[in-house]
């Protein structure tokens, strides 16, 4: 573990939190500096708090952490219904994840 159980190291993962923050926030065109800089560092706190809670702790949670954002995601987007037909994909992609999240789990406790 790189952080020594969140001993050592705080500063530079924080860092690297926010940076990763910073860059997700980067991605939906957001339209101004001030707006990026805030839901960078909201999502850069968010992604600190699950590591510093709960994913040092189980790293097999991850995939049902990117899973759900995905879902989630998918979800938003399959009520927004961009053109027609896309709900049907938006709905196969969010059964076949929930399908390899399943299999995973069963992976997991053997």
């Amino acid at each position: 573990e790189k952080t020594g159980s969140w001993s050592t190291r705080k500063g530079l993962f924080t860092i690297v939190f926010i940076i990763l923050g910073l860059m997700i926030a980067g991605e939906d065109g957001i339209t101004g500096i001030g707006s990026w800089i805030i839901s960078g560092l909201l999502t850069g706190g968010l992604f600190l708090w699950l590591y510093s809670a709960a994913i040092r702790y189980n790293t097999a949670i991850t995939v049902y952490a990117v899973s759900t954002l995905i879902i989630i995601e998918l979800g938003v987007r399959l009520t927004q219904g961009p053109f027609p037909g896309a709900s049907v994909g938006y709905m196969l992609a969010i059964s076949t994840i929930v399908g390899i999240n399943f299999y995973w789990s069963k992976l997991v406790a053997k």
